[in-house]
């Protein structure tokens, strides 16, 4: 017996965050398309956020850590625990700080997504001040923008699912 039902969501494939229906058949994803009542994406969906139920079931997907085994280019890897790789990435990071201080650590990151502002925080804790993205340029300005017409996240809750439906949401 199906379990077919929708959820309506927000693709993440990028950072248009289109509304979406994602169609489930029980707790597994068999579909995704553009939510027509979306007064932002107005039912559109562009092939990537199509494609992201045969990106979550790949089989190639990696779901695990993998550490190197051989030397750069030999392509040898093995599987490791998430404890094993957290730690690993802890201990390497101790020891630059420790051994050059946290000045030499920089961070960088691509297209500004709603995590650059943990990317910012983690910066902030380890102490360096070296941390730029594009974000800075456009992503702000447009968390900002959301912020003051629509709420506190960076897209809107357009269905209203944290209890409040925006009163304005501009179309473009």
């Amino acid at each position: 017996m199906k379990d077919l039902h929708v959820i309506r969501s927000s693709c993440r494939m990028c950072h248009g965050v289109c509304q979406v229906l994602v169609h489930m058949d029980g707790d597994r994803v068999i579909k995704v398309t553009g939510d027509p009542e979306s007064p932002t994406s107005k039912g559109y969906i562009c092939p990537k956020g199509m494609a992201s139920p045969e990106l979550l079931y790949h089989p190639e997907r990696l779901t695990y850590p993998m550490k190197r085994m051989g030397d750069r280019g030999e392509n040898k890897w093995t599987q490791i625990s998430w404890e094993e790789a957290i730690n690993e990435i802890v201990e390497k990071l101790d020891n630059v700080r420790e051994e050059y201080g946290p000045e030499y650590f920089a961070m960088m990151q691509g297209t500004g997504r709603p995590y650059t502002l943990f990317n910012g925080r983690f910066a902030n804790a380890f102490g360096t001040p070296n941390f730029v993205s594009p974000g800075h340029i456009c992503f702000f300005s447009r968390v900002s923008a959301s912020g003051v017409t629509m709420g506190g996240l960076p897209i809107s809750d357009i269905y209203g699912f944290g209890g409040k439906t925006p009163k304005c949401v501009q179309s473009l």
